[in-house]
């Protein structure tokens, strides 16, 4: 009777009827589509930046070039400026009609300085991380700068918003690319998804072993579809099998209550808050408080020599 009953909650979560290898290689399905999905919204909004009217408006590049050069000498980090960078400096002397700074080549330098400081923070080198923000803060103030000097004149009435109009589209499309990276920095089983992790110890790592925070952003993850709140429920009712896995591996084969109340303390109860619902909780605790007055007793005893245990038979059968 307690078997299952332990059995039913799990069958009751709407799991498969599969392995969790079978249960995790779905999830990661989802995770990849959801990933696919995101990167084409991100490739949608970059494609709407590149069409906005203000990519052709250009920037004071002498005075951006003037700015970040005195505090950057004044810093004594002009060695440090990468040589990929000073190129584009020079050109914008060297050739100025044909190297006319505008908005649009503003955001060709932004990827040569994410670029830079990414292998400069690899290297550990400090120097040239500094240097390279020094730039990209004085950039972001061109660009301002130069939105209040065209206000009125240049893109006036562009329907898109002109300067300021493309430097937002650009912005949005650039936070939504931050977002997905730092999503995939901090997400454990979607950086296991994307990477084609093997799923035979996936359940394991990512959900009874997770730190609750990422089991929390695997679940949030599976609620954004109906394909993924399937692999929600698959994750719940596997993780209940596992309790019951964990409460019958004695010689006998008999249902122990400590083994199921060790399963249940060791996946702790910010992952329980995590992967299942309150009622679901709610009702975990009413069977396990059952199991433990049904079991714990002698075989064949009365619980507190009395009959508690035929009283408690029809209230577990209804749970």
């Amino acid at each position: 009777q307690v078997r299952s009953t332990w059995q039913s909650l799990a069958d009751d979560t709407n799991a498969r009827p599969v392995d969790n290898n079978a249960r995790m290689e779905s999830t990661f399905d989802t995770l990849r589509q959801g990933d696919e999905a995101r990167q084409a919204d991100i490739g949608a909004k970059y494609n709407a930046a590149r069409e906005m009217s203000g990519n052709d408006l250009p920037l004071n590049h002498i005075r951006f070039i003037d700015q970040a050069s005195r505090e950057i000498e004044k810093d004594g980090l002009g060695p440090f400026v990468p040589s990929s960078i000073t190129k584009v400096f020079t050109q914008m002397f060297d050739t100025p009609n044909n190297s006319r700074f505008t908005y649009e080549k503003s955001e060709t330098l932004i990827k040569i300085l994410n670029a830079e400081f990414k292998k400069a923070e690899r290297a550990g080198d400090g120097n040239t991380t500094k240097v390279i923000g020094i730039i990209r803060k004085n950039l972001d103030n061109e660009v301002d700068n130069s939105i209040a000097d065209l206000s009125g004149s240049l893109g006036q009435g562009a329907s898109d918003g002109g300067l300021a109009g493309t430097q937002g589209a650009w912005n949005t499309a650039r936070g939504a690319a931050k977002d997905r990276f730092q999503d995939l920095d901090s997400n454990p089983a979607l950086k296991a998804a994307l990477d084609d992790v093997a799923p035979d110890k996936a359940f394991d790592n990512l959900v009874l072993k997770a730190d609750e925070r990422d089991l929390v952003k695997l679940v949030d993850n599976l609620k954004k579809s109906p394909e993924g709140q399937q692999n929600l429920a698959d994750l719940q009712g596997a993780a209940i099998e596992h309790f019951i896995a964990k409460a019958s591996r004695g010689n006998d084969g008999a249902f122990s209550p400590a083994g199921l109340n060790n399963a249940i303390s060791t996946f702790g109860n910010n992952r329980m808050k995590a992967l299942f619902t309150p009622e679901q909780i709610s009702r975990i605790n009413d069977v396990k408080q059952v199991t433990d007055i049904l079991l714990q007793q002698p075989r064949g005893a009365a619980v507190n020599h009395s009959n508690t245990a035929s009283a408690l038979i029809p209230f577990l059968q209804r749970i």
